[in-house]
């Protein structure tokens, strides 16, 4: 089982630390569907360092609203690097911000895709440059379970990336 609670001290060190260095962040979530949104605007000044978010649930959207390129998306059914890369980018640069934050992935097999355990990209980028990007296993539990587990894994990689 999945602790389900807010991160709240990984999310006050987040928020002090762009703060401190007048940084900002945006996120771009797909597999999440909003749950670091909802984390990070929970922080104490949360509208000193956070610009806002998209929750983008499908390749049309991912094209809509990121410029991810569609035809290259749905050959890996908008779960790879790249496209984290792409949407963490786009997030930056849309909203404004220094950093972006993207999340893609799956929070449950899939026997069609030939998905035996969940997993998702994370990516970390200036509007111009990657950071960081990982593959994350998903955490055992059901739908939810699994999103929170990547959400709470993304604001334990934010910290240690931009430390």
């Amino acid at each position: 089982m999945v602790r389900t609670e807010i991160p709240l001290v990984e999310i006050k060190e987040l928020g002090r630390i762009l703060i401190k260095r007048s940084k900002t962040i945006a996120i771009a979530e797909s597999v999440t569907s909003g749950y670091i949104q909802a984390w990070i605007s929970s922080a104490d000044k949360a509208t000193s360092f956070f610009q806002g978010g998209i929750t983008v649930y499908n390749n049309s959207q991912k094209f809509k609203h990121l410029g991810i390129d569609s035809i290259k998306a749905d050959k890996v059914n908008g779960v790879s690097a790249n496209i984290a890369e792409k949407m963490a980018m786009a997030a930056a640069s849309k909203f404004g911000a220094d950093y972006g934050c993207a999340i893609t992935g799956y929070a449950a097999p899939d026997q069609e895709l030939d998905i035996d355990r969940p997993y998702a990209w994370l990516a970390i980028c200036t509007p111009d440059q990657v950071m960081f990007n990982k593959r994350l296993k998903g955490s055992e539990g059901d739908f939810h379970e699994v999103q929170q587990g990547y959400a709470r894994q993304a604001i334990d990689l934010l910290l240690k990336t931009i430390i």
